[in-house]
C-alpha cells in the first residue's frame, strides 16, 4: 500500500549539516544524493531525532550499518532530510511502516533500515530475550548487532551486557 497524499505531506528538504529545530512529531527520510538509497523513520521530534543520528554518525556508532558506511565515504554533504509526513505519536509506527514499504527501504539495494519493522525505543525486552542475549554476549557478538536483532537500542544491550544477575 502507497502512502496517500494528505495535507499532512511536505515536500522540504533540508541540509543535512543545519537542520532547523523542529518540535514536530511525523515521519522522516534520510536521503542519499550518490545512491539514491534512503533511511526512514519516526520521531516525536524530528530534529532533535537528526541531531541522534548525526552525532551517532559522527562517532562511527550508528546502528544501521549501511548508512554509517555511506557517511564514512560520502560524508555529511550527500545527505538530505526531510520530513514525509507529519503525523500524532500513535500513528507513527503504522505510517512510517507504510513509508518504509513504499521505499522498500529495507533493501540493501534502495535502503538503510535494518529491520523490517520500525524499530521502537520503547520495546520491551522478556525475560527469554535477555537471557538470549546474554548468551549471544558471551560468544564475543557486537552490541550493535544484537540491538538490530532485538529491535532495541545500543545501550539497552550494553545495560544488560554489564549488569550482573
Amino acid at each position: 500500500m502507497i502512502p496517500k497524499s494528505n495535507p499532512n505531506t511536505i515536500n522540504v528538504w533540508f541540509d543535512c549539516s543545519n537542520i532547523p529545530t523542529l518540535n514536530i512529531c511525523g515521519i522522516y527520510q534520510i536521503l542519499s544524493l550518490a545512491t539514491g538509497k534512503r533511511y526512514i523513520g519516526s520521531s516525536k521530534n524530528a530534529s532533535q531525532r537528526w541531531r541522534s543520528h548525526l552525532k551517532d554518525l559522527k562517532l562511527n556508532r550508528h546502528h544501521s550499518m549501511r548508512l554509517q558506511e555511506e557517511y564514512n565515504i560520502y560524508g555529511i554533504d550527500n545527505f538530505r532530510f526531510n520530513i514525509l509526513e507529519f503525523c500524532q505519536p500513535q500513528e507513527k509506527l503504522e505510517k512510517e511502516k507504510l513509508w518504509m514499504t513504499h521505499f522498500t527501504s529495507t533493501e540493501p539495494d534502495f535502503g538503510f533500515n535494518i529491520l523490517s519493522e520500525p524499530a521502537c525505543a520503547a520495546r520491551k525486552l522478556t525475560a527469554k530475550d535477555v537471557k538470549e542475549i546474554k548468551e549471544i554476549l558471551g560468544k564475543g557478538i557486537k552490541n550493535l548487532r544484537l540491538a538490530e536483532k532485538f529491535g532495541v537500542s545500543d545501550a539497552a544491550i550494553a545495560s544488560i551486557k554489564y549488569v550482573k544477575s
